[in-house]
C-alpha cells in the first residue's frame, strides 16, 4: 500500500497550506512592524484573480506569510498552472514601504 499524502495539489484540495517569503534582493523582510496590509494574490488557469489576507507562519521577523486553501476564499477548482505572490505594506515606516515576494507557480492536478 503506497503513502496516503501527497506532496501534489489536487483539484478540491482544502487546508493545503501556501506559504511564501517576503524578501528584499536576497535579504528576508522583517514584517512584523504593524503591517498594514499583507495578501497573498493568486491567479487560476483561467487567468481569474484573487486577493487574501495572509497570516504570518511564526512572528514576521522571518518575512513569512501563508494562506490556506478552503472552501469559500480559496476554492482550488481549476488544474493547470497557478500563480501566487505575497504582497506586504507597511506605511509607519518612513518613507511607506511596500514589498512583493517573488512570483511562484504550482500545478493543480485533477483527480481520478
Amino acid at each position: 500500500m503506497g503513502n496516503l499524502v501527497s506532496d501534489e495539489i489536487h483539484v478540491g484540495d482544502v487546508q493545503t497550506k501556501f506559504l511564501l517569503t517576503i524578501k528584499d534582493g536576497t535579504t528576508v523582510v522583517d514584517v512584523s512592524d504593524p503591517v498594514d496590509s499583507w495578501f497573498i494574490k493568486f491567479e487560476k488557469p483561467d487567468g481569474t484573480l484573487a486577493d487574501l489576507v495572509a497570516a504570518f507562519e511564526t512572528d514576521g521577523t522571518d518575512g513569512k506569510v501563508f494562506v490556506l486553501s478552503n472552501i469559500t476564499t480559496l476554492v482550488i477548482d481549476q488544474a493547470g498552472k497557478w500563480k501566487m505572490q505575497a504582497r506586504v505594506g507597511i506605511s509607519t515606516t518612513s518613507p511607506a514601504s511596500l514589498w512583493y515576494s517573488n512570483v511562484e507557480e504550482f500545478q493543480v492536478f485533477e483527480v481520478l
